[in-house]
């Protein structure tokens, strides 16, 4: 899955690591305005999409996104896959459940209040 990857440079690493963190740092915050649409018609819906963007933001961005690239880092590096599948069990997969739990509760608001 990452092998696709390590031909990247290591300062093409922390970039993407950066710029995915910052990005979906500002597309959560920018569902704060869909979240303003939604306060005023459907105070409920506008409860569970703000409570789906938290979620979005913590367990997205520092969660997700920059561990992801420093498991490609690790692997680029020459850490042997055992303990990269290790590696992804403890650090990877917990967050990534949480963030799929929000993400969901995220659209599926979105999808029923508009």
């Amino acid at each position: 899955m990452l092998s696709a990857y390590t031909s990247t440079s290591d300062s093409g690493l922390f970039a993407a690591a950066l710029l995915g963190l910052f990005g979906v740092v500002l597309e959560g915050l920018a569902c704060f305005g869909v979240y303003r649409l939604m306060a005023a018609k459907s105070p409920k819906y506008a409860h569970r999409y703000r409570s789906g963007i938290f979620g979005y933001l913590m367990f997205c961005a520092c969660g997700f996104h920059v561990p992801v690239c420093a498991a490609v880092f690790l692997m680029k590096h020459g850490l042997s896959e055992a303990l990269l599948t290790q590696y992804s069990a403890y650090f990877l997969m917990p967050p990534l459940v949480l963030f799929w739990i929000f993400f969901f509760v995220l659209v599926m608001t979105q999808i029923v209040a508009f």
